[in-house]
Formats: C-alpha cells, structure tokens, sequence
C-alpha cells in the first residue's frame, strides 16, 4: 500500500501531537529511508529517526509497509469555478487534492470566463487562501484565451499569478508568444507554451501512425508538436526569456527540449497519463483511452520519457514543483499553510 501524508499548520491549531512509524521514508531527490519513525507537533515535523521514543500523548499511525512522503505539487490542473462551479468549486477541488497527497498546484485559466485578468486571480487567490491546498492561479498570456492581444500580465503577477499560459490552447502568433516572452522577462514571471500547432493538428483525434489508420480515424502527426517547440524555443533564446513547455509527448521534443535546455532557457513536462497508456494500446474506438495529449510512440526502446528522458523528466518538474513548495513553506500571500 502506498501513504502518501501531507502535514499542515495554522497559527490557531491546537496542540497535537502525531507519531507515524516504521514508514518508508521518501525526500524530494527520491531517497528512500525504509522502517522511519516521525514525529508531528503542533503541525510541524520534529523529529525523524528510527526507534526513536514514542511520546506518551501521541497519535500513532503505523505506516509499515507504507510511503511517507512529502506533498505533491500538480502544475496542470483544471477547475470547474468559475464558470462551471455545477461541476466543482475551489473546496471540493482543494479536498480532492488533499485526500491524494497534493500540497500545492497552479490552476490552469480553462474557465469561463478565463482568469485573464487581476480581478478573477484575485478572486481565486481569495478564495483558496483558507483551503487546505496551496493554490497558484495561471493567468492567460492573451485576452480571452483568443491568441490576439497580451492579457494584463504584470498586474495579474502583482495580483499572485504564479505564470502564464493559454491552457489548452496554443497561441498560434508568433509575435504574441514573442512579446509575452520579452515582458514577463522584466518582471520575472514565467511562460507556460502548450506546443501544438493547429493547423497541422486540424482537429485530430488520435496520433498519426498505424493505429489512426486501422481505426480511420484522423491522426495527428508529432510535427504539430515539434514544429511549435521549435518556434518558441527560438523566440525564448531570441528574447533570453526562459520558458517552460506543458504536455510533451514525441521524442523529438525531448531531443529539442535537451539541446535548448543546455543553453538554461527551457523547462518541460509530462502528463502522468502519456508514461501509463501508449498510443498502441487504443485498440477500439471506445473513449476510454482518450486523452490529450496522446504519447508518440517511435521509440523501439519503449516509452518516449522512460528511456530518453528519465533524469531530465525528474529533475526539471522536481526543479519547478520544488519552487512553489518553497513558496508555501515561506508563508506565501495565498495561504496561511505550511508544507512539508
């Protein structure tokens, strides 16, 4: 079985004390420290060992056999308010990420209306400032999501916008991504590029190849994927912008993203889906392996980031995770919690 605990502390919580023991204890450069005792006061970690005395007013959880870690952070998360609070709200989000383990996470601007400008993040940072999860709204690079006009980018980042993105849909002009680049530069906040480009994507709904053949079902090919990676890493060296790139999934953006990410302006990630489900295993045209984006399979190794990318993949999302952890840890302007 696997425990995955998050331990959180307000200024008005009373007194308590909580000892987990003999837990697998993992940090965040995924060291493993098997049979580990841990005491929590007060909210707070205060001691780690093995075979440490248990204290007698303490709340033993045995953890053998379990992992103790510490709190995961999600950088692409969707939520329904506002806009589609029928669905779900910032409180039943937060609670869903707790009950997994999750500490922290940005909240991608897929709303209605989108959170483009500093009253809807100062909205959610409002809200979300007494839930149990740290939340980092994304506010949107263009206004309206529409790829046309910069969104209000520094008074967002003022307001606790945490980076910027379109969400799930790419800016297709160039000298929009180029000058969200060159002016969040100036004020330190970060780029978020989800690389597709639409006109070679078309509307797809499985990867090109044999299976979007067998199936006939229309396929995108991971040129639309490439082809995108390939401009903004040039926009992001042409202004000594740093960017980071959300849902990769072709090896030939890993080998685009490792050659840029020498040169210090590139970040990246992976949905969790693309390392468990293959484009080989669509096998029907039931919906239950439809997700987006879909992993390229080109690899006779196997999995496009288990065998190409395993340490990049681990270090640069551990890298950015790590940050917003840090930020919460410091008692951030969005939440009175501290992580651990």
């Amino acid at each position: 079985s696997i425990c995955v605990f998050a331990c959180f502390a307000k200024p008005h919580c009373p007194m308590k004390k909580v000892w987990i023991q003999s837990a697998t204890l993992i940090d965040s450069q995924l060291k493993s420290y098997p049979n580990t005792d841990v005491l929590v006061v007060d909210g707070k970690i205060a001691a780690i060992g093995k075979n440490l005395p248990v204290p007698a007013d303490a709340e033993i959880i045995e953890a053998a056999g379990a992992i103790l870690a510490p709190g995961f952070c999600d950088l692409n998360v969707n939520a329904g308010e506002p806009g589609f609070e029928t669905k779900e709200d910032l409180q039943s989000l937060a609670r869903a990420a707790f009950a997994g383990g999750i500490t922290a996470l940005a909240l991608q601007p897929n709303t209605n209306p989108p959170l483009h400008s500093k009253a809807q993040i100062s909205y959610i940072c409002t809200t979300a400032a007494d839930l149990p999860v740290a939340i980092y709204p994304l506010g949107t690079i263009s206004h309206e999501r529409k790829g046309e006009a910069l969104a209000e980018l520094f008074d967002m980042y003022q307001a606790g916008a945490l980076a910027f993105t379109d969400g799930d849909k790419p800016v297709a002009h160039a000298g929009v991504m180029s000058r969200a680049l060159l002016y969040t530069k100036g004020f330190g906040a970060r780029i978020f590029s989800y690389a597709e480009d639409a006109s070679v994507a078309a509307n797809a709904m499985v990867n090109e190849g044999v299976v979007s053949t067998y199936l006939g079902l229309k396929g995108n090919p991971a040129l639309a994927e490439e082809l995108m990676i390939s401009r903004d890493i040039e926009l992001a060296a042409y202004n000594q912008s740093p960017i980071h790139f959300s849902t990769i999934s072709s090896a030939k953006s890993v080998q685009l993203i490792r050659e840029a990410k020498a040169k210090g302006i590139v970040e990246w990630q992976q949905n969790n889906q693309d390392r468990l489900r293959e484009n080989n295993r669509i096998n029907s045209l039931k919906g239950a392996a439809k997700v987006s984006k879909k992993l390229q399979v080109e690899n006779p190794n196997g999995s496009m980031l288990y065998y190409n990318s395993k340490s990049e993949f681990q270090r640069l999302t551990g890298q950015w995770a790590k940050t917003i952890i840090e930020k919460t840890n410091q008692g951030s302007s969005h939440n009175g919690y501290k992580a651990w």
